[in-house]
């Protein structure tokens, strides 16, 4: 007896769904090969480029040099990441719907706006400081300026190449800058003197040279072409228009997640010596940031998938199983953080002298607690991306000021009372904060 034609059509249906899952855990597995990679040959990049600068910096201009970057960041933040997510989640969507020419005009014009009105500020800041005769500020305000907007313009292309899912370059731009801007850096210092300015003209740099290599491979990318056909002005307006409502919460974002970044050093610097920020900073790069690090190749990974299996305004019908996938990635994260502050309860000692000179090894006993803390946070990030994928971006801002808020209360009091290692269990407790508040909005 022949098969029914509905049973027929479900077969083939299921048996293409398989072959599609197949193909996308084949493609994923070739991404996930190159963002390891990168981040791995990058993190590598770092722990030695702190060994260098730790050696050729005091504590006390290495904690200068900590707060000159937090400034860079605060542009970063606000132009740098809203730009890299931006393009990173309307990329597919545009290649799509055949609105790519008008996806990147939109987003280049509006980037151009913004990164002009930086730079005037910035320049207007640097001649009241001239003015006044703060001649030191504005020797490291000029290479601060630079590097904030170099460090914006990579945000903008690198989320193009993350939305292309182009993990090659994405890999090979990232680990090209956490090299150059240490072996630049070290370079500037050897030749001119040990100064947080000169440090800063080396990343300056730095990010210049990896601003034009993203630049030649983007005219060189298979999408290239499609960017500059005829624009259509009607509907690529409308496109235009959603992007930008999509980008403004971010913008006011990227100002409360610089807050809460570094408003730890900035706490600190008010209530201890400058050395107690170089320690600080030395144990934020080898505690706290490989953990970000570590969060962000999986961030890399699941994003752009999640954000093209979610799709376009038809994303309801998917979000149960996006849901899931985040919950299981979250309580991973928490368990491998875990697993490690168990570990380097045993191997501070050692590890630390490993990636940091002599004069910071005293405070090695709080690296466990730096790397517990960095991985609670990293989890807390994770429950977001289902939120991101629902097009709610404007949802994130609430708990963004509620918890940055919460958070500089938690480093300003541990600071104030304990010093130093108030504000690593200060920031501690926060992320216990943010990642109860991640979790309770996405389930919202």
């Amino acid at each position: 007896m022949p098969m029914p034609a509905y049973k027929l059509v479900m077969q083939k249906s299921r048996l293409l769904d398989s072959m599609s899952l197949k193909v996308s855990l084949m493609n994923w597995g070739k991404e996930s090969v190159w963002v390891v990679l990168g981040q791995v040959i990058s993190f590598i990049g770092v722990l030695l480029g702190v060994r260098l600068l730790t050696s050729m910096l005091s504590p006390e201009i290495y904690g200068e040099l900590a707060l000159c970057i937090s400034v860079v960041m605060l542009v970063f933040y606000i132009v740098g990441e809203t730009f890299s997510e931006l393009t990173m989640r309307f990329f597919t969507p545009a290649r799509e719907q055949g609105w790519l020419a008008d996806f990147y005009h939109g987003v280049r014009t509006y980037f151009f706006k913004i990164i002009a009105f930086v730079f005037v500020m910035g320049l207007l800041i640097l001649l009241v400081l001239a003015l006044t005769g703060n001649i030191k500020l504005v020797a490291v305000g000029v290479p601060i300026l630079l590097f904030s907007m170099f460090s914006s313009a990579n945000g903008l292309m690198e989320g193009i190449r993350n939305g292309a899912r182009d993990r090659k370059v994405v890999a090979f731009n990232q680990a090209l800058f956490q090299w150059l801007r240490f072996l630049l850096a070290a370079l500037f210092i050897w030749l001119a003197g040990a100064s947080a300015a000169v440090a800063l003209w080396g990343y300056a740099f730095a990010s210049l040279l990896v601003v034009i290599s993203q630049i030649c491979f983007l005219r060189r990318a298979e999408f290239y072409p499609a960017m500059q056909l005829k624009r259509n002005p009607e509907k690529g307006f409308q496109y235009v228009s959603t992007m930008l409502n999509y980008a403004r919460p971010f913008l006011v974002m990227g100002g409360f997640t610089w807050l809460l970044s570094f408003a730890d050093r900035w706490a600190l610097s008010l209530f201890c010596p400058m050395s107690e920020v170089g320690y600080y900073a030395a144990l934020y790069q080898v505690g706290y940031f490989p953990m970000i690090f570590a969060s962000r190749i999986l961030l890399q990974l699941v994003s752009p998938v999640l954000y093209e299996r979610a799709g376009g305004n038809d994303y309801y019908g998917h979000m149960d199983g996006l849901n899931r996938f985040n919950r299981r990635l979250t309580l991973l994260v928490l368990g491998l953080s875990f697993v490690l502050w168990i570990m380097l309860h045993q191997i501070h000692k050692p590890l630390f002298a490993l990636f940091v000179a002599q004069d910071y090894q005293s405070v090695s006993y709080l690296l466990p607690w730096t790397v517990l803390s960095a991985g609670i946070y990293s989890a807390g990030s994770i429950p977001l991306v289902s939120v991101l994928s629902r097009f709610e971006s404007g949802r994130i801002l609430p708990m963004k000021i509620v918890t940055t808020l919460l958070g500089v209360i938690c480093y300003i009091t541990g600071a104030y009372f304990y010093k130093l290692e108030g504000l690593v269990f200060g920031s501690l407790i926060f992320s216990f904060i943010y990642l109860i508040c991640a979790y309770r909005l996405n389930i919202k």
